[in-house]
């Protein structure tokens, strides 16, 4: 309105005027707690002293004391078994972990079974998965193109993860080899797959007849995924805010984010050998052979093909002179030789027969030929020291052109725009996490440099995001409940003490995983009923409603992954099968751990978008966790879910050789780690026939449900009494959740 009074005046038609910029006080900045390095803590005082298992416990029984709080007793055994199964392996335990451990009364059951599992394989596609969710890995891209993917050998880089957590590859180097494997002397081309924490980012579409700038833009929106997943992904800062201009709460400059950004435009996405030089020599010979055979045979297709139009042709012309000579009508003898004629399609015909049969015979060799071993070099999609270029032809037809080992310093993007530069900046860090001068990098295009300083000691933040996604993948929430948000828009930690000196320690102990998983995992806190001390649900609701302060163990559900492998799990349709190419988990017939599903920014997999897999084209901080219809409509109606449960039914009558209530123990067992209470043994009993014919077993589902069994008989009637007893029990809500 104050503008319609004004007249409406075009803004454009004033003089611009910009705001001068603000100067950042670099020692003010560096004061905010993350940029802080951690400090080591000593324990807390506490009145309880006993419940100290760990020195995490201090630190969290403090907070709870001075809230007016009590934690939670310990829990079950049985409770704890199916946690630390699902935290570590993401599968519940089988009746063999569950007889064993619960059986082991000695006070180190616990430490033996977390030691267990994670020297379990099981334990590195567990963790594996986490990692992905950071790397926002994917096999493909939004959109397809010469220039963007997809990405067939994607797998080589998850089944990398899945090794290198197995073997507890300590985590600084970890990250290291991922930047720069490529620049360590003790590491080789078998490691090359490392390089697909960037070698698989997005790729965005690209032709050549786009116009200059906007390719040029594509690959900066390609850099700023880059940086931010350094940033959000390693450094806990959302640095992809300072493309634009300077960050608008964090002490990142837009000189910062180019700085960055010109270490990723000095590389190309490509895909390199995970084999040796001298190993590709050995069958060199084989693919130069067939090299050569597909050049004849590709010689010889072209005479295929061209051989019977020049036989039509002279066919056709010789037809016509003989009418023309039938007609008594007079040719020129210089138009056409009708004996020279049928010479050549005598012999175009015989040629014709030879090139088939050359190619043929050919074809069947170069078949061999490939089956040699080694013959196809194993490649990893990785990265490469090599600047990309768009560059002209015409104004209508673009080239985009690679330099090898020529790095490139970016100009600042005014506004993001490739088409508005403004000064150059050099590859470097950032100016917040360097107190001694900033030198920019030198060695090809900084990868390594970055890599060195990412996980330098004396980084405040490397350390700290990294126990915090531990802590939140086994409490359901971190320390910091902004995972990839360390700045100042991010959130205070609960308990910083407690997250400075478990960050130290970590260092300390190698920057091993496997350490800071036994570190939360046998402490009493960890260890805590998730079900609250009586007595105190309404001081917890007015003091610690999302019990932050850990009071008691935080119910968390199952994701989409740990669901479906479960079922698959219980039923014995599991595939443990590891590593290799991937598959299809919408299909039937695919039953392998659904880290070995394949994952599109194309199209998702419509199971795991239902369970709230997350968008594989950015950084995932945190899954969300949903609740909607289709959920429960694919639990009950699903012909995965059906077939699943028929499989379970099977199992559990072929695997006990008894009474239903034994069965029904086994089953109970098997599926929530626990025995059936006298009610469910009670219903189960009624419900469940004794070991029949499967025709009579189909005769006793039509019958009338006993009381209490309604919503169970609502299961469609073909199933039989035993498969949707275990349909029930596999939709049910304990066995989606851990406590």
């Amino acid at each position: 309105e104050k503008w319609v009074s004004m007249g409406a005046p075009d803004p454009r038609d004033a003089p611009s005027v910009s705001s001068p910029r603000k100067e950042i006080d670099w020692d003010l900045a560096r004061q905010h707690w993350s940029f802080q390095p951690p400090q080591k803590h000593s324990a807390q005082e506490v009145r309880d002293v006993d419940w100290i298992q760990k020195p995490i416990d201090s630190f969290i029984l403090k907070k709870l004391e001075n809230a007016g709080l009590k934690q939670a007793t310990r829990a079950e055994r049985n409770t704890l078994l199916r946690r630390a199964c699902f935290d570590l392996t993401g599968l519940p335990p089988t009746t063999e972990q569950f007889d064993a451990f619960l059986n082991d009364k000695s006070p180190e059951a616990f430490t033996n079974l977390v030691d267990r599992l994670l020297d379990s394989p099981s334990y590195g596609e567990r963790w594996a998965r986490h990692w992905l969710d950071v790397a926002r890995y994917s096999e493909d891209n939004t959109n397809m193109g010469p220039h963007n993917g997809p990405y067939p050998h994607a797998w080589r880089y998850r089944d990398w993860v899945v090794q290198a957590l197995n073997d507890d590859v300590p985590y600084d180097e970890f990250i290291v080899r991922q930047l720069a494997t490529d620049f360590l002397p003790e590491t080789g081309p078998e490691d090359h797959a490392a390089l697909g924490f960037q070698g698989l980012a997005p790729s965005y579409h690209k032709e050549v007849a786009l116009a200059k700038l906007v390719l040029e833009n594509r690959y900066a929106d390609e850099w700023e995924d880059r940086v931010d997943a350094i940033g959000r992904g390693l450094l806990g800062l959302t640095l992809a805010c300072a493309r634009c201009h300077d960050h608008k709460y964090d002490p990142v400059t837009v000189e910062d984010y180019y700085s960055l950004a010109s270490i990723f435009a000095s590389c190309r996405q490509t895909t390199r050998p995970v084999i040796s030089e001298e190993e590709i020599a050995k069958t060199q010979p084989v693919r130069d052979k067939v090299k050569q055979l597909e050049e004849q045979i590709a010689a010889w297709d072209k005479q295929i093909k061209e051989l019977p139009k020049e036989i039509a042709e002279l066919e056709k012309k010789l037809k016509e002179q003989l009418e023309k000579t039938t007609a008594g009508v007079e040719s020129p003898a210089e138009d056409f030789d009708p004996d020279k004629a049928q010479q050549r399609i005598t012999e175009a015909k015989k040629l014709l027969e030879k090139a088939k049969a050359d190619t043929a015979a050919t074809k069947t060799e170069v078949a061999e030929l490939k089956k040699t071993p080694g013959f196809e070099v194993p490649v990893a999609n990785a990265l490469t020291e090599e600047q990309v270029r768009v560059e002209e032809i015409t104004k209508e037809k673009m080239k985009i052109v690679y330099y090898p080992n020529k790095p490139r310093d970016l100009n600042i993007f005014i506004r993001g725009d490739a088409g508005r530069l403004g000064k150059a900046v050099q590859r470097g860090f950032l100016q917040v996490l360097s107190p001694e001068k900033n030198e920019p990098y030198s060695n090809g295009s900084g990868r390594l440099e970055l890599a060195l300083a990412v996980t330098n000691r004396d980084n405040p933040l490397t350390a700290r995001v990294i126990v915090n996604r531990v802590w939140m993948h086994h409490f359901g929430v971190g320390l910091v409940d902004s995972p990839s948000n360390f700045g100042l828009s991010g959130s205070q930690p609960s308990h910083p003490e407690l997250l400075d000196d478990l960050a130290v320690r970590f260092m300390d102990n190698g920057w091993s995983l496997k350490w800071l998983h036994r570190e939360i995992m046998l402490s009493s806190t960890y260890q805590q009923s998730s079900v609250p001390m009586p007595g105190t649900a309404d001081r917890i609701k007015s003091v610690d409603p999302d019990n932050r302060l850990l009071s008691h163990f935080n119910r968390r559900r199952l994701d989409a992954e740990a669901f479906r492998d479960s079922i698959l799990a219980v039923s014995g349709q599991l595939d443990t099968a590891a590593g290799g190419p991937s598959g299809d988990a919408d299909k039937a017939d695919f039953k392998r751990r659904t880290l070995y599903a394949s994952v599109s920014r194309h199209k998702l997999s419509d199971t795991l978008q239902t369970f709230d897999f997350p968008d594989p084209a950015i950084h995932c901080a945190r899954r969300s966790n949903t609740t909607t219809p289709l959920q429960q409509m694919f639990v009950l109606n699903s012909p995965f879910m059906r077939e699943q449960a028929t499989a379970l039914a099977e199992q559990v009558n072929k695997d006990v050789n008894g009474t239903v209530e034994q069965k029904v123990q086994f089953a109970h067992r098997l599926l929530f780690a626990r025995d059936a209470s006298v009610t469910e043994l009670a219903i189960a009993t009624r419900f469940l026939p004794a070991v029949l014919p499967e025709s009579e077993q189909e005769a006793a589902s039509s019958s009338e449900p006993a009381k209490g069994e309604e919503e169970i008989a609502k299961v469609p009637a073909s199933q039989t009494r035993w498969s949707r007893y275990a349909h029930a029990l596999l939709s049910s809500n304990e066995f989606l959740y851990i406590d």
